[in-house]
């Protein structure tokens, strides 16, 4: 479960990672018992995806009973035949692994334990029809092995099609380039200074790379060979070898690596944040195990198929255990949002938040003073709202952009209070990203012709279509609405259903919808909502949007403070919250500008309340410089969200200092700043003008730094009061007046 952490005004959105499931299109493996007649014994392990001549093929090598290359449908698994390999010769193994460029180009290499007396060679097909022709035919300087693994990437078209190869008894990388649209090619060698059994290359487009090996963890290098980080072992065990780059979202680099032995035979797919894997990596998912086959030489391979922005197919082969397709999903989590409508009366709601006009340019919705109210449901009683006035002549439909969601369910929850409706309209609903007219989930209202209304909804149906409730409601009343659109999979057909709650008891556990609803029409991929004021006479009242992808978030762990104040060499965090649903604790992390996050505390939190909850923590013994902290919210099933981050300074002042104090005049609390360039004893006290002292603030050592202390004076008078400072030979004194 995601959360949502807010301040009290702006909001703070942070997506992060977490595991994702990844689904199995098809398998032809061991442990489905689906393995082909021809598959062998440590004979297959090249495995190679391409869009050939407008087909979506996967080529698989296999030595079993003769040098065969198999074509598979990459769509679901058939079986369409074979690559002729004719006039294929040399190197230990005559073919041994398969690669297709972007422009649907296939290429086979064959597996050379000397490069300098069996050349390193790579065929090429044009078609699927074609002989095999002779691209590469390259002798090394020394004994270098080449083969077990290689990768093509780019186009022959524009030359920018690449042949990378790493050698298994050198350190290098072997970069394959052309200027003849991939006839023939240079080798340009990198040296990476590690080595392996079974080393592959995963290439990115800025030309840095993904290496890994039996033996290493996974390592990013620059295309120059200089080392950016390691993947660590509890990610991603020595125990694999084939990788390749999926794609960078938000910054952060997801890619798949073969992963062998017990228990594996798949694909592991890690998250590098920021690009650098570090300690800070994540593993993101894992595909099925395609069986339980040993694995000697622990050789497989992956290729990787963008079938969209978010979604990627991953093909996996594992020697003596099979081959298979998979799906993951890197669609961000959506980033909650919540309107609040907090902006002057009067306002066009296009002058905020990125709502954008898509059809009308007459009646516009503006700003409303007042907002709805219901229990326990965050946002509500803040800022303003909006009202929506359906009738006839030119009037303004909006929309609001979120990431284009492509699995699992949307949820948009808002506040509703009715004033008028009569034959039926819709007046909210899902659209994509960017937005069109696949207008989904339509909220709709119609009166009851019994002094109340009824709500309905369509999925993608007019009004007059849709199913209202049975249950009337009263107008001037305000309710609850939640719209659910619910992805059965990633076809555009007619399978997705969508669903709408009215008051539903607000807990962690999604309760019955009152409506459901799939008319027919052809699915779509939620990438916005939009507000709309139709024809036919109704006005409704709309406030506190919220959109998510979890039904628990319509009650999230809702941060409305946190704050961080210095004193001398501690840092004290404090922070609140309004609401928290399932709230395990807070982790505090701490960074400073030469270090990572780390983990330096944890306070419990309050499961699941609707009250206000405080909460404080103090790092102390810190040393000069620069902190950054922030707070990692963690949910008793292990889910998490980070907060805001905040940044303080610890410095050591070159001179004693007794500051003013702050207010001044105050009632009946002040603050007292105070500056120490060198550790000593100290005491800060409170006199009255008879020189009498009538309280100590501070009484002993403090290290260098800069302090605050807080003067309580609710049982004192009014008056004039003395403060004094005293350390070393230091001495200092200042007035301050309390007004009562």
């Amino acid at each position: 479960m995601k959360k949502l952490f807010y301040l009290i005004t702006l909001l703070v959105l942070i997506s992060t990672l977490g595991y994702s499931q990844v689904t199995t299109l098809w398998e032809k493996s061991a442990s489905t018992i689906s393995l082909p007649s021809w598959f062998g014994t440590n004979s297959e392990r090249g495995l190679a995806y391409g869009k050939v001549a407008g087909n979506d093929r996967v080529y698989v090598v296999s030595r079993s009973s003769g040098n065969r290359i198999f074509i598979y449908s990459a769509i679901n698994g058939d079986s369409i035949g074979t690559l002729r390999t004719d006039g294929m010769t040399g190197g230990t193994f005559v073919i041994n692994d398969a690669g297709v460029s972007d422009d649907g180009v296939i290429f086979v290499c064959n597996l050379t334990t000397s490069g300098s007396t069996s050349p390193f060679k790579v065929y090429k097909y044009t078609t699927e029809a074609d002989s095999p022709v002779v691209a590469v035919n390259y002798t090394s300087v020394g004994a270098v092995r080449l083969g077990d693994k290689f990768t093509v990437s780019g186009s022959t078209l524009d030359n920018s099609v690449t042949i990378w190869a790493a050698s298994s008894n050198s350190n290098e990388i072997y970069k394959f380039t052309t200027l003849d649209n991939g006839n023939t090619f240079n080798a340009e060698i990198i040296n990476v200074g590690v080595t392996g059994s079974t080393p592959s290359v995963g290439p990115l487009s800025s030309g840095d790379f993904y290496y890994n090996a039996n033996g290493q963890n996974p390592l990013r290098f620059t295309s120059t060979g200089i080392l950016v980080g390691t993947v660590p072992g509890s990610i991603v065990s020595t125990g694999s070898n084939a990788i390749r780059f999926i794609s960078t979202q938000n910054g952060n680099e997801y890619v798949a690596t073969f992963a062998y032995g017990a228990g594996n035979e798949n694909a592991r797919i890690f998250a590098a944040t920021g690009g650098i894997p570090d300690s800070t990596t994540e593993l993101y998912g894992i595909t099925s195990s395609l069986g339980a086959n040993a694995n000697a030489n622990g050789a497989g391979d992956v290729e990787i198929q963008k079938v969209s922005e978010f979604l990627y197919n991953i093909y996996v082969l594992g020697t003596n255990n099979g081959f298979g397709a998979y799906q993951i999903d890197l669609t961000p989590p959506l980033d909650f949002w919540v309107e609040e409508f907090d902006y002057p009366v009067g306002d066009t709601l296009t002058n905020y938040n990125g709502w954008v006009n898509h059809s009308g340019t007459g009646f516009q919705i503006v700003m409303q003073p007042g907002s709805l109210t219901y229990p326990d449901y965050a946002p509500t009683g803040v800022g303003n709202s909006i009202f929506l006035n359906s009738g006839g002549g030119s009037r303004e439909d909006v929309h609001k952009l979120f990431p284009t969601q492509y699995s699992g369910s949307v949820y948009a929850s808002f506040l509703v209070n009715v004033d008028t409706a009569t034959a039926g309209e819709y007046f909210f609903h899902f659209s994509t990203n960017p937005h069109t007219t696949a207008y989904r989930g339509r909220v709709s209202a119609r009166t009851d012709g019994a002094g109340g209304f009824q709500f309905g909804l369509s999925k993608g149906q007019s009004s007059t279509s849709a199913i209202y409730t049975t249950n009337s409601y009263n107008y001037g009343e305000t309710y609850l609405l939640v719209v659910k659109y619910t992805i059965a999979d990633t076809s555009i057909v007619a399978d997705d259903s969508v669903s709408l709650f009215i008051n539903p008891i607000i807990t962690d556990v999604e309760p019955a919808a009152d409506l459901t609803n799939n008319d027919g029409l052809s699915d779509m991929f939620p990438g916005g909502i939009s507000l709309r004021q139709g024809s036919a006479i109704t006005n409704v009242q709309i406030d506190g949007i919220r959109v998510s992808n979890s039904w628990a978030d319509i009650i999230p762990v809702e941060l409305t403070s946190f704050a961080a104040s210095v004193n001398g060499t501690s840092v004290n965090l404090n922070w609140s919250t309004a609401t928290e649903l399932n709230n395990s604790g807070f982790e505090i992390e701490r960074k400073s500008n030469s270090s990572i996050w780390t983990k330096i505390g944890f306070v419990a939190g309050h499961g699941t309340t609707s009250e206000v909850k405080n909460y404080s923590y103090s790092d102390n013994n810190l040393v000069t410089g620069n902190y950054s902290y922030r707070l990692k919210q963690v949910d008793f099933d292990g889910t998490f969200e980070y907060s805001n981050t905040i940044e303080v300074e610890i410095v050591t002042p070159n001179n004693f200092e007794l500051s003013q104090n702050y207010p001044n005049p105050f009632n009946p609390t002040t603050s007292i700043k105070f500056n120490l360039p060198e550790a000593g004893n100290v005491k800060l006290a409170v006199y009255n003008l008879l020189g009498q002292e009538v309280k100590t603030l501070v009484n002993g050592f403090r290290t260098a730094g800069v302090y605050t202390v807080n003067f309580d004076a609710s049982n004192l008078s009014s008056g004039i009061y003395l403060y004094k400072i005293e350390m070393n030979n230091f001495t200092q004194v200042r007035k301050m007046t309390l007004l009562k």
